[in-house]
């Protein structure tokens, strides 16, 4: 009962960050599961989306090297 009582908050944070990651994960099965996108922009897989088009990717990407 000592343990629990030196360790209440670290074991109440630790719950509150395990939950919080456990449901994130729960939302981006889910969504993969259903066939929706996962990059949140609303594109739903047009042409422009950098998720669905490498072509894209590589246009939107930021230059390196570039000054």
């Amino acid at each position: 009962m000592d343990f629990i009582q030196d360790n209440l908050s670290t074991i109440i944070a630790g719950t509150l960050v395990f939950g919080l990651l456990g449901f994130v994960l729960f939302r981006l099965i889910r969504k993969a599961r259903r066939g929706e996108s996962a990059c949140s922009c609303g594109c739903s897989r047009a042409s422009g989306c950098p998720q669905s088009n490498p072509a894209a990717r590589r246009h939107n990407s930021p230059s390196r090297g570039k000054s």
